[in-house]
């Protein structure tokens, strides 16, 4: 669906999409996030500590709950 970033993007690449998401989240709680996403805190602290990358579904949740577009998490340079 997306741009394959390798085998779960490199690990620059993992970080830099980390880092971001930290920055969207700003004083929102993870739990907060997982929340409204649905998704799990464990698989959000992954995403942002850059041990994995979402898969494309985990994207577009958090793209949508952000205001964003999954180019911009995770595709910008």
């Amino acid at each position: 669906m997306f741009p394959a970033l390798g085998q779960g993007g490199s690990r620059l690449d993992r970080i830099k999409v980390g880092m971001r998401l930290m920055a969207l989240r700003g004083s929102k709680t993870r739990e907060e996030v997982a929340y409204f996403t649905k998704l799990t805190v464990k698989s959000l602290e992954s995403y942002e500590r850059g041990y994995r990358m979402p898969v494309d579904a985990a994207k577009m949740k958090l793209a949508r709950y952000y205001g964003v577009t999954v180019d911009s998490i995770f595709y910008a340079d």
